[in-house]
């Protein structure tokens, strides 16, 4: 069986200093059903607008498919709306340290064919200049609510997952973008051998493989005081959900994919 990383970019950020210190910050997040992935950007600029920013790469795409799961940023401009899989927007204008941009996610309807699942996953630690990503319902989160931390991957099932509407509020601190310590470690997952090697702070109680009919085994893992070692060996076509619980009692969840003999793990490049 051959093991391979995703070629999906995850929150690959592009920072660069600005004029009047408000640099260009922004990230990727992949978002899908159990069938299809769409990756979206977003981020604030200097000379952004609250319109379509073509010079940015806000292009209008004409709607959502026919057929199957589809995603992408509303973005109004005259009271007309477009879709674009990227939503720059312009800083606000108050000369606060720290502020919260809002973006409007707009996800196809149910009866277009989407699966039962609605996965959300991105790149961890988030760019220089965010302290924290959240998406949820248009109420706020009353019926649903993902917070962008350590364990990169999150679903939503059952009736949230076939909500169509999310908000994903991105907390700023533009000055931290140049400030950050560059020698810092960036985790990241890698694939060695048949193994899937997850860096982690602290030792796991336990790791569970669930398959999207339910299954669950319990791997042959090991752990080396930094680096969870898991094998992806005999593992049925179709979605699984990797499921590790820390001694914290934080949980990582990460989507893995088995299709044609090959099996397929969200990373970054």
């Amino acid at each position: 069986m051959k093991l391979r990383c995703l070629s999906v970019v995850l929150a690959f950020a592009v920072v660069t200093v600005a004029a009047q210190d408000q640099p260009h910050i922004d990230f990727s997040f992949v978002v899908g059903d159990e069938n299809r992935s769409i990756q979206l950007r977003c981020g604030i600029d200097s000379s952004a607008t609250d319109g379509l920013d073509l010079q940015l790469g806000e292009y209008p795409i004409p709607g959502h498919p026919p057929d199957g799961f589809h995603a992408a940023f509303e973005i109004t401009t005259d009271n007309i709306t477009d879709l674009s899989y990227t939503d720059i927007r312009p800083y606000p204008d108050s000369s606060a340290e720290q502020f919260v941009v809002e973006y409007s996610l707009n996800v196809t309807p149910k009866f277009y064919g989407r699966g039962e699942l609605l996965i959300f996953a991105w790149e961890y630690p988030l760019p220089r200049g965010i302290d924290s990503v959240v998406v949820t319902d248009r109420l706020g989160g009353v019926l649903a609510r993902v917070v962008f931390g350590w364990q990169r991957a999150d679903t939503l099932r059952g009736t949230t997952a076939e909500l169509e509407r999310f908000l994903v509020r991105v907390y700023y601190t533009p000055s931290r973008a140049s400030s950050v310590d560059e020698s810092s470690a960036h985790r990241a997952l890698q694939i060695v051998g048949e193994e899937l090697l997850v860096p982690l702070p602290i030792s796991p109680t336990a790791v569970v493989l669930t398959s999207l009919t339910g299954k669950q085994r319990i791997p042959d893992y090991s752990y080396d005081g930094r680096t969870l070692l898991c094998p992806l060996t005999s593992l049925e076509q179709g979605w699984h959900l990797l499921t590790v619980v820390l001694q914290n009692g934080e949980r990582i969840f990460l989507p893995i994919l088995c299709h044609d003999h090959s099996t397929f793990v969200l990373n970054s490049r």
